[in-house]
């Protein structure tokens, strides 16, 4: 097929003006001028709605019986090309901002337009648009990036003034790509993109007066590389796990891991490392802090604590067991725990040596706690055939697992059973004659 949704060449314009009449250059003109940002188009004049048909009837009417298929082909995609070239209107909470239909992932089908103008025989006809879902993402993933901004403590500046708070704002991927796929249909000029806002942060208290913390809860001690090649991961382990250690929870308060750790950024001492983004190993910034959200968990999770939030990673991680491993990101998806005893508990962690550990400190010992995972399932994973050009590196892949995970807490002989269910999506191996492999990653 042939489809319009890259940058236009640049000598097409230029050829359909050759090849056209004294009379046909006028249309295309008068074509090119109005056609912008509506999704209706005749053989070479436009026509959606009734103000439009009433002023441009001559071109409705126009004789195209004696047209070349070159030229009709060449008006078509010119047109085409103008449609995707308008300028769009995103309006993000209080900004705005522009990108062109092509930018925002939009294309023209040529042949099936062109094949409507032969069912057709001339007339009016519809531009068959569509949308490349890639390039749609990538403009999503680019508006986070410059619109998506983290909540702010209330402070002072650099001269003293007092800064109040500011709420965040995030646009959710999933939504923004389906509201803007719906406009880019409708064939909108002004697109409001959905957001969410982020509220302020409760400052975590660090300290309580009349607490002491003289029994361990649970202690977990998970290790990490400290080869040259891991040195990136390896500090932002150290440095996610310097900003974790100290934190307090009184009676009752929750914990919220990208609360406390903060937006992972190179100004706050993160580097480049590879983490884990839909079963795939891409580079990003900040890349091992799952393993100190993970040893965290699994920390919580055997000292009784509530866990409110928790996301299993897309596949499992070889520092950790099944079932007690946790994704995070900043600054959407997170790891919240709650206290649900009468005393402080106390959050220390340390790294050392290629171990990260973290410890739950309290003024009272830990109830009982037991658990046990069972997989209930296992997805095989395919194969995918990386495409000449494609740069992401093998994968053998990994099948995916549904898992049951059951806690028992006991306290004071009363026991609470908690039973979840955890779903690790399968991730086909990648290149060429790659070989399969079974179960959790390496």
């Amino acid at each position: 097929m042939d489809f319009l949704d890259r940058a236009p060449r640049p000598t097409t314009l230029r050829g359909v003006w050759a090849r056209a009449s004294r009379s046909r250059r006028r249309t295309l003109a008068l074509a090119a001028t109005v056609g912008l940002g509506v999704a209706s188009i005749g053989v070479v004049g436009l026509a959606r709605g009734d103000d439009l048909v009433a002023e441009h009837t001559q071109l409705e009417r126009l004789d195209v019986s004696g047209a070349r298929s070159g030229e009709l082909w060449g008006a078509t995609r010119t047109l085409g090309e103008a449609w995707l070239d308008t300028p769009v209107t995103l309006l993000i909470g209080t900004d705005a901002t522009e990108r062109t239909r092509r930018e925002l992932g939009a294309r023209v089908d040529l042949d099936a337009t062109l094949a409507e103008l032969d069912a057709s025989a001339g007339g009016t006809i519809s531009l068959h648009r569509g949308v490349d879902v890639e390039r749609l993402r990538a403009a999503v993933v680019s508006l986070r990036g410059a619109h998506d901004r983290s909540p702010t403590m209330p402070g002072v500046d650099e001269e003293g003034r007092a800064v109040p708070a500011e709420e965040g704002r995030v646009i959710p991927a999933r939504e923004a790509e389906q509201a803007l796929e719906a406009a880019l249909a409708r064939g909108d000029v002004v697109i409001t993109v959905p957001t969410r806002t982020l509220p302020v942060p409760e400052a975590p208290t660090l300290s309580l007066a009349q607490a002491t913390y003289t029994h361990v809860l649970a202690s977990r001690t998970t290790r990490y590389s400290m080869l040259e090649d891991q040195w990136g991961r390896m500090r932002n382990i150290v440095v996610s796990a310097s900003a974790l250690d100290g934190a307090i929870l009184a009676p009752g308060e929750t914990l919220s891991f990208n609360r406390v750790v903060g937006a992972r950024t190179i100004e706050r001492g993160y580097r480049p490392a590879d983490e884990v983004v839909d079963g795939r190993l891409v580079e990003g910034i900040g890349g091992g802090v799952c393993q100190v959200a993970a040893t965290l968990h699994a920390a919580a999770f055997q000292a009784g604590l509530d866990v409110l939030e928790h996301h299993a990673h897309t596949r499992g991680s070889r520092y950790i067991e099944l079932g007690l491993d946790a994704a995070v990101s900043w600054p959407s998806t997170d790891l919240v725990v709650r206290n649900p005893f009468t005393f402080p508990v106390r959050v220390r962690a340390h790294t050392a040596r290629g171990e990260l550990t973290v410890s739950l400190l309290g003024a009272a010992e830990a109830p009982e706690v037991t658990f046990e995972t069972e997989i209930l399932e296992r997805i095989h994973h395919g194969t995918e055939v990386r495409a000449e050009g494609d740069e992401r590196e093998d994968d053998e892949g990994v099948d995916g697992l549904v898992v049951r995970r059951e806690r028992v807490v006991t306290v004071r002989g009363v026991s609470r059973h908690e039973v979840r269910i955890l779903r690790y999506p399968a991730v086909d191996s990648l290149g060429a004659g790659a070989v399969a492999a079974e179960g959790v990653s390496p």
